[in-house]
């Protein structure tokens, strides 16, 4: 079951969903509650996809924290705003951090944005869910797929929504335990 915005608000004030800095009235709509991109934003080197290279990945041996290196952070102009040009993937942090006690039985999707998405913008790649017993900031893996330059502001830009929803029981596994308290946006 998805809950509506007073049924949100209720599980902050009971603990079952921590959500720092709390969202402001602005921030939720009807089954859900935006939260802003943080300050991180990286990018993957240049030289990766420099002319006659070519990087393999085995996706099953693969630690993501091993391949901070290969990232540049992507800074804001002089106006304070971070621009992503056409085809860019970025990675970012939600300004808010979140926290999904097993004993609270919710879980949540992030989503993206209607106004983002009709200009070419996904807020996250493949990954939405967000497990009962996560709590850290979301890392989004935002591309820009249309053929806008799109300015972003850190800590105040909503690029996506929480559906929170209802889990069955409480669970006997933790959640992702991965990306839990990650400290950069690869993990």
């Amino acid at each position: 079951m998805i809950l509506c915005d007073h049924h949100i608000v209720a599980a902050l004030e009971q603990g079952r969903l921590v959500i720092e800095p709390r969202p402001g009235a602005e921030q939720f709509a009807s089954s859900a509650v935006d939260l802003r991109v943080g300050d991180d934003f990286h990018v993957w080197k240049k030289a990766l996809a420099a002319a006659g290279t070519r990087h393999h990945i085995d996706l099953d041996r693969v630690n993501l924290r091993d391949l901070d290196d290969l990232m540049d952070p992507l800074p804001p102009t002089p106006d304070g705003t971070v621009v992503i040009p056409p085809g860019q993937l970025v990675l970012v942090r939600t300004l808010e951090w979140v926290h999904f006690p097993l004993a609270g039985r919710l879980a949540a999707r992030v989503e993206g944005r209607s106004k983002q998405a009709r200009l070419g913008l996904t807020a996250h790649v493949t990954a939405p869910t967000v497990h009962c017993g996560f709590f850290g900031n979301i890392t989004l893996e935002i591309v820009n797929h249309g053929p806008f330059w799109l300015e972003v502001r850190p800590n105040q830009t909503r690029l996506c929504q929480l559906i929170v929803e209802e889990v069955s029981d409480v669970p006997e596994r933790e959640g992702s335990r991965s990306f839990s308290g990650q400290a950069t946006p690869l993990g």
